[in-house]
């Protein structure tokens, strides 16, 4: 028989040990890289959060909807109203009647440009407004009308907020989106008067 030289315990088990402490360094190094890759993907995610949420900060304090009619139903007109809750006004303002609810137009994209339920105002200051579609319309049964408008923000930005809330950028100016002709005549812009308190 022939005897193996294995070295001696105390070798092998200082080799063993410097092993294994290399090993759990480099899973350490592995761990606190992955763990710095995780922060920085999640400080871009953040970033990018905040510019969008500094992109869309005056779009979203603006807000129109259906407010009644005003006349009787033989020569009365749709209302709408717009609130510009910003610091700023807001520029190439176009408010559209749309449906909600019942068979019609959801988006003012689906109305021809120089439909006369459609509304141009050049400037919306911060406050509350009504304007006035023209004749009324899509008063037919279980329908619900929305407001759909879309502006430029005083960043030169160009928005639409849909007759169900949501806000969504839009890449061309108002008039375009709509296919409106320049001399589409403008409307007047009422202010509303906040309630006075007792």
């Amino acid at each position: 028989m022939s005897k193996w030289d294995w070295g001696d315990v105390p070798t092998w088990v200082a080799g063993l040990v410097t092993a294994l402490a290399v090993s759990l360094s480099l899973l350490q190094v592995a761990r606190e890289r992955a763990d710095r890759l995780a922060d920085e993907r999640q400080r871009e995610k953040d970033e990018k959060r905040r510019e969008e949420e500094a992109r869309r900060a005056q779009a979203s304090h603006v807000a129109a909807w259906y407010a009644g009619m005003s006349g009787g139903i033989d020569g009365g007109s749709d209302l709408a109203g717009l609130s510009n809750a910003s610091k700023l006004p807001i520029y190439e303002v176009v408010v559209t009647m749309v449906l909600v609810r019942g068979a019609g137009p959801r988006q003012g994209t689906e109305i021809p440009g120089d439909d006369e339920r459609r509304a141009r105002v050049d400037v919306v200051p911060p406050g509350q407004w009504r304007v006035d579609l023209g004749k009324l319309g899509w008063g037919g049964m279980h329908t619900h009308p929305g407001i759909e408008i879309a502006f430029r923000d005083a960043e030169g930005r160009s928005w639409k907020r849909l007759g169900t809330g949501q806000l969504d950028p839009i890449d061309e100016a108002p008039l375009d989106h709509y296919g409106m002709g320049v001399l589409f005549p403008y409307s007047g812009l009422q202010p509303v008067q906040e309630p006075r308190g007792t």
